[in-house]
C-alpha cells in the first residue's frame, strides 16, 4: 500500500509539470460544478494504482483532474472511494495522500449531509469547525505509522483562516453559510431517529458518511483543511419524507451554478 501514493503521484506529475497547490474533493452532487471549470487533464481512478471505481451513484466517473477556474488552477478529486463500500481506510484516504505528494498545501473537502441541528435548513452550507468520529475506526489506522508516528494533534483540524474565506464568499454570493460540528458515520444505511437524538446530545450538528477520513489524513500529511457540507435533507426523526440518495444528488445539482461561482471565488481568494 505504501508504494501506491508515490506511483500515482509520479504518474500525475509526469503528465503535468506545474501542478497547483490548491485542491478540492467534490462529494455527492458537487461534481456538477465541473461544468463551469476548464478541465486541463483527467486521471480516472481506474487508471491509478490502488484506486477503484466507486459504486455509489454520483461518483461513477471518479477521477483526479487538473482544472482552471479562470484566475487559478487546482487539483480536483471528483468522486470518492467510501469506507462503507467495503474499501479499507487505506483506500478511502489514498486520494488525499496522493494530493499531498503532488505538492498540495490547501484542500477543501465537500459533501452532502443531513441536518441534526433543528435550525439548519435544506440548502444551507455548513463549514466544519470540528467533528465526531462515529465510524468505529481511526482513518490513520496502520498506514500513518509507515512514515513516522501516527499520533496527530486534531485540536485545530479545520482552518479558521479558510473558514473566514468561505464566510466572506458566502456573504458575497448571498448564500446561507453556517458553522457546525460534523458527525461521521460508517453507513451505508441512514441513521435511526434514536441515533440522531444521541448525536444531537453529543454536540453534533450534521451527519454524513465521508469527509472525516480525508480530513484526518490531510492533517497527518500537513495540509491546511476546510470542510463544507451541503444540507440536502433533515436527519431521521426530523424529516417529513423518507431519506433517499437520489434526493441528495438532485438538491445539490439544482444549485450547481451558484455553487460553482461561490467555489470559484473562494479558490481565487485563497490562491492569491
Amino acid at each position: 500500500m505504501d508504494l501506491e501514493p508515490a506511483v500515482a503521484s509520479s504518474l500525475i506529475e509526469s503528465e503535468i509539470s506545474d501542478l497547483p497547490s490548491l485542491a478540492v474533493v467534490l462529494g455527492s452532487g458537487f461534481n456538477s460544478v465541473l461544468e463551469s471549470w476548464e478541465i486541463e487533464a483527467r486521471f480516472p481512478f481506474a487508471e491509478l494504482p490502488g484506486f477503484f471505481t466507486p459504486t455509489v451513484p454520483g461518483h461513477e466517473e471518479a477521477a483526479i483532474l487538473v482544472a482552471a477556474t479562470g484566475k487559478c488552477r487546482l487539483l480536483v478529486v471528483s468522486g470518492r472511494m467510501h469506507y462503507h463500500e467495503g474499501y479499507s481506510m487505506d483506500t478511502a484516504t489514498l486520494p488525499i495522500r496522493v494530493l499531498a505528494r503532488c505538492g498540495i498545501k490547501k484542500v477543501l473537502l465537500t459533501n452532502a449531509a443531513g441536518a441534526i441541528r433543528q435550525d439548519f435548513q435544506v440548502g444551507d452550507l455548513v463549514m466544519l469547525v470540528d467533528h465526531i468520529n462515529f465510524m468505529g475506526i481511526n482513518p490513520l489506522h496502520k498506514w500513518a505509522w509507515t512514515e513516522g508516528p501516527g499520533f496527530v494533534d486534531l485540536s485545530s483540524l479545520y482552518s479558521e483562516r479558510l473558514n473566514e474565506c468561505l464566510e466572506r464568499q458566502g456573504d458575497r454570493h448571498r448564500l446561507r453559510i453556517r458553522r457546525g460540528v460534523y458527525v461521521g458515520v460508517t453507513g451505508p444505511s441512514f441513521e435511526t431517529p434514536a441515533e440522531v437524538r444521541m448525536f444531537e446530545r453529543m454536540g453534533g450538528d450534521m451527519v454524513g458518511m465521508s469527509v472525516l477520513p480525508e480530513a484526518v489524513a490531510a492533517c497527518r500529511c500537513g495540509l491546511e483543511i476546510a470542510g463544507l457540507s451541503y444540507i440536502t435533507n433533515l436527519a431521521a426523526g426530523y424529516a417529513y419524507d423518507a431519506i433517499r440518495h437520489e434526493k441528495v444528488l438532485t438538491e445539490v445539482n439544482d444549485n450547481r451554478e451558484k455553487l460553482a461561482r461561490f467555489l470559484t471565488d473562494f479558490f481565487e481568494e485563497v490562491g492569491s
